[in-house]
């Protein structure tokens, strides 16, 4: 989640970002940041449609919510620094499960 007291946010640290802005020299502080889940279900709402979500990371959670869905959507990331290879291209907190199930 976003902290802007947290490492890489407010403290400086340029090659460290956040999943909302990303780092190093294109990092941009936020002021209000706002959820994938916030924006999807504010416009949502505006059209009249239903938001059934799971904010859990667990397959059975998200299967649960998924369960007589007309559309499924998974909103996960990964985290990375500059001048830093990552180990593997997964994403984190079990959203390659989560998109398998």
């Amino acid at each position: 989640p976003y902290d802007p007291n947290g490492v890489g946010q407010g403290q400086a640290v340029w090659n460290m970002g956040d999943y909302y802005s990303g780092g190093g020299s294109g990092h941009v502080a936020m002021g209000h940041v706002i959820t994938p889940l916030q924006a999807i279900t504010l416009r949502a709402t505006y059209a009249g449609i239903e938001v059934v979500s799971s904010t859990t990371n667990t397959t059975i959670g998200a299967t649960l919510a998924a369960t007589g869905s007309d559309l499924i959507l998974v909103v996960g990331g990964c985290f990375g620094k500059e001048m830093e290879d990552r180990p593997n291209l997964h994403l984190e907190d079990n959203v390659d499960d989560i998109i398998l199930a």
